[in-house]
C-alpha cells in the first residue's frame, strides 16, 4: 500500500530521540582513480542533532578537509563551513537565508513525494520507505528510508528530501556524474552541546560564490 503525501504525516513516536549522533558510511559509484579525484570522496557523514538543531559534516580522507552544515533553528539562516587544513588551513563559512543548501543545490527539481507501507531496520532503528518521484522523465526516481523515532521539526528543511517528515537513514544524492549513497551504520545515543551548532570564531566568512569555487575542487 502507498499513498501521496505532501500534507499527511504519520504518526509520531511518542518515546523520541531527544539528541545525539547518527553515523553515515558513503559509498559513491566511482571506481578509485587519481584522475576523476574519487580518491578525495568522503567516506563518512556525521549527523548531530539536538532541540531541534542539526549539524551535518562530511570528513575528508587523511583529514584533507571537513565540509559542515549547521542549522540552529533561531532563523531560518544555514550555515556552510569549510575547513581545508592543506591550504593554508583555510577556514571559511557562507550563509543562506530560505534557499537550499549548496550541496544540493543543482538536485532540486518538481517532485512528487511518495510513501510506503514497507519497513526494515536501519542501525537498530525501525525505517519507513519513500520514494521521490520527478517530473523530468531524465531524473531517476530516489528512494529513501527515514524513521520518525527521533524528535526533529522538519528535519530535512532546505534539501531535496524536505518533504520526508522523519531523519533520513539511508539515501542517495548525485553531484554532478557521481551518485553518493548514505547509509546509517551507528546511532548514539548521548549529550551534545550546543557549541557544535554555532561557527567558530576563526572562521572568516566569505560569499556564496567563493564557497562554490572552493567546493568545486572536493566535488
Amino acid at each position: 500500500m502507498l499513498f501521496f503525501s505532501c500534507s499527511e504525516s504519520r504518526k509520531k513516536n511518542t518515546h523520541q530521540i531527544t539528541e545525539g549522533e547518527i553515523v553515515y558510511e558513503v559509498v559513491n559509484n566511482q571506481e578509485f582513480d587519481t584522475n576523476n579525484m574519487s580518491f578525495i570522496y568522503p567516506k563518512e557523514m556525521i549527523l548531530l542533532f539536538k532541540d531541534n538543531k542539526l549539524k551535518l559534516s562530511l570528513n575528508g580522507p587523511l583529514g584533507a578537509y571537513t565540509f559542515d552544515f549547521i542549522y540552529n533553528d533561531t532563523n531560518d539562516t544555514v550555515f556552510t563551513l569549510l575547513k581545508i587544513p592543506l591550504l593554508f588551513d583555510k577556514k571559511v563559512f557562507t550563509t543562506t537565508i530560505n534557499k537550499k543548501l549548496l550541496f544540493f543545490a543543482e538536485l532540486i527539481s518538481n517532485q512528487n513525494t511518495v510513501f510506503y507501507e514497507e519497513t526494515k531496520e536501519i542501525a537498530g532503528i525501525k525505517a519507513h520507505k519513500a520514494k521521490l518521484i520527478f517530473n523530468e522523465n531524465t531524473k531517476p526516481d530516489i528512494t529513501v528510508w527515514y524513521s520518525n523515532d527521533f524528535s526533529l521539526n522538519s528535519p530535512n528543511r532546505n534539501t531535496l528530501f524536505e518533504n520526508i517528515p522523519g531523519i533520513l537513514l539511508e539515501f542517495e544524492i548525485k553531484i554532478k556524474d557521481v551518485t553518493f549513497n548514505f547509509k546509517a551504520n551507528k546511532i548514539n545515543i548521548k549529550n551534545i552541546t550546543d557549541d557544535f551548532f554555532y561557527v567558530p570564531n576563526d572562521f572568516t566568512l566569505i560569499s556564496i560564490q567563493e564557497m562554490e569555487e572552493l567546493l568545486s575542487t572536493v566535488f
